[in-house]
């Protein structure tokens, strides 16, 4: 299948995507935008908050379980060859989750994916991006409004 072929979109977040839903949305080219993300907004950015340890460390729990979740519904769509992108969310809770994940996607699947990033830990992101070659787009902490502008721009392509 060439690249002109393949239609699909994927976009991950374990935080919400606003205007949508985890489920699969019609792109006006033809293809499909694919979302998997998070459903709710228990996820508080800590630079606008007071440290609450033992609170964040259940946030890193959930946040972890969501990526896994996630990554796991990733690949059974990422076993099929339609994709052109896929858009990966990485944030502050689950930051490791994510960008390990874009790295399989690059080695193993053979696609360069694409990275939206809150600032937390920025210049790390920065460097790892680069490393994998991947497209940067910096976001506002949560990624929500600005995944949701990326996926209303995919399906008006």
């Amino acid at each position: 299948m060439t690249k002109e072929q393949k239609k699909d979109v994927l976009m991950m977040s374990y935080r919400p995507i606003s205007g949508y839903s985890s489920k699969s949305y019609k792109v006006k080219s033809g293809g499909k935008l694919i979302i998997l993300s998070g459903e709710e907004e228990s996820f508080d950015c800590p630079s606008t908050k007071g440290s609450r340890h033992a609170q964040e460390s259940v946030v890193y729990v959930h946040a972890r379980e969501l990526m896994e979740k996630i990554r796991t519904e990733a690949l059974q769509h990422l076993g099929s060859p339609q994709f052109r992108r896929v858009i990966i969310y990485s944030g502050l809770y689950a930051q490791r989750e994510a960008l390990e994940f874009a790295r399989y996607v690059k080695e193993t699947i053979g696609i360069i994916p694409e990275l939206v990033v809150c600032r937390c830990d920025i210049d790390k992101k920065k460097e790892f991006a680069k490393d994998l070659e991947a497209r940067l787009t910096v976001s506002e902490c949560g990624g929500t409004k600005t995944m949701g502008y990326i996926a209303d721009d995919i399906r008006k392509q």
